[in-house]
This record gives C-alpha cells, structure tokens and sequence, in this order.
C-alpha cells in the first residue's frame, strides 16, 4: 500500500466495506417502530441519522477513488483527506452515540430532575380533609384519556410530579385520585399501563421483529429486572411464560 502497488485492492476493500456498512444501516433503518411519535422513536431516528454522517465520508472517499482510477505516481491529498476525514467520524459518531443511549436509557447517567418548588409559607396547603370525599369521575376520565392518547408511561423517568402536571392537578390530588378511585400507588398505576402497552404489542406480534427486553425498554421500563417483577406480579407468570400461553 505504501509503495502503492496494492491501491487497487485497497480501493475495492474500501468500497466492499461501504456497501456492507450502508446495507447495515438500510436493514436497521427499516426495522425501526413504524408510526410511533414517541420520544424514544424520535431519538431513534436522529441516532440513525447520525450514522450517516461518517457513511457520507466514506462514499465521498470510495467515490472520489473510483473518479480518479488508480493513480499514476502520487495519491492526490483530497483523497488522503476525506479517508482521515472518514476514520475520525466512524471513531467519534459511535462514541458520542454511545453516550447519549447510556444517558436516555439508564437512569444513572440521566441529568438529576429539577428540584420541585415549595409554596411559599403564607399561602394556604390543602389537605385530603378539606377536599370532596368522593372522586371525581371526570377526573378519572381525563387521566384515561391522557394515559390512552399521550401515553407518558413510554417516559423511563415519569414522576408524580410531571404526570400531574400533564394531568393539570396537583401532585397530592392525583395521589389521592390514585388511591381512592384507582385503587393503586403511582409507581403500580404506571407499570400497570406500561405492562399493557407490552401485551398489546405482543398480540400485535412485534416479538417476531424485536426482543422481549427491547418491547420492554420502548414501553417505559428502564431494567429488565423491573420489567420481569412488574410483569410476574401482575400475570403470575414471567413475560416468556406469557408468550408461550399465547402460542404468539
């Protein structure tokens, strides 16, 4: 390569390479959730959109070596310089990309929620004794409809305080609706509908295209452990169990 008597060769590795590379990205461009307006579907595009980046390099490199031939005596720079050009981007993207799937998925590397504000201290604090003793119907309705139509379960890091904030009650009023008129805790009502987004899916047959663990991630859990604990409590048998007894 260096006396540039293997050019040719070199050159048709790099171009056998880029095909590979841009077949990959097609197949797992195509496998991608169709439809799906989510923050994680949306985050997902941009990672593969992202990888196009150092593929453009690459093409760039092979196309300008296939314009010029083999060369006759010196390479030209440009063609020196888009091929460093390509290696520093197939380097970095995956790095930066790999950085950005820890921070989304995993919660530790996740920035820390901002701290939620205290009334201040003159201001009146309801409490559960000076509300209505019954729940109200059409709250419970609404918050069905949210869950239904917005679906913030799919958010890995939901709280009480954000699903109230989309709900428009107070923390402590959603809380109380919970208990009362669902007869479940925040954490149990969450899971509850994250684990039927995941069955719904399942009877949809999205297993066949992508792994239980990966349903699981796109539907709001962040471990496969919590997923498997949450789903055992609710069915009384684990999530491979469950797809069996379909015979999906």
């Amino acid at each position: 390569i260096v006396a540039g008597e293997l050019t040719p060769l070199f050159d048709a590795a790099a171009l056998a390479g880029l095909l590979f590379a841009a077949g990959l990205w097609w197949a797992s461009w195509r496998s991608r959730p169709r439809g799906e307006t989510t923050a994680r579907a949306r985050f997902g595009r941009r990672l593969h959109l992202a990888f196009l980046v150092p593929l453009a390099g690459w093409a760039l490199t092979c196309g300008l070596g296939l314009a010029t031939g083999p060369p006759e005596g010196e390479v030209p720079e440009l063609r020196y310089f888009l091929a460093d050009l390509s290696w520093l981007a197939l380097g970095l993207v995956p790095g930066v990309v790999a950085y950005y799937l820890l921070r989304y998925f995993n919660p530790i590397f996740a920035p820390a929620a901002p701290p939620v504000r205290v009334a201040p201290a003159a201001a009146p604090i309801p409490t559960a004794a000076a509300e209505a003793t019954t729940v109200d119907s059409a709250e419970l309705a609404a918050l069905a409809r949210l869950m239904s139509e917005r679906q913030p379960h799919r958010n890995p890091g939901l709280t009480l305080a954000e699903l109230a904030a989309l709900a428009d009650l107070p923390p402590h009023r959603l809380s109380r609706l919970l208990n009362e008129g669902v007869g479940q805790s925040f954490f149990d009502f969450v899971n509850h509908h994250r684990i039927d987004d995941f069955t719904q899916r399942i009877r949809a047959g999205d297993h066949r295209e992508r792994t239980l663990l990966a349903l699981a991630l796109e539907v709001g859990f962040n471990s496969k452990t919590a997923f498997n604990r949450a789903f055992k409590k609710r069915h009384g048998m684990t999530p491979r169990q469950y797809v069996r007894k379909l015979g999906a």
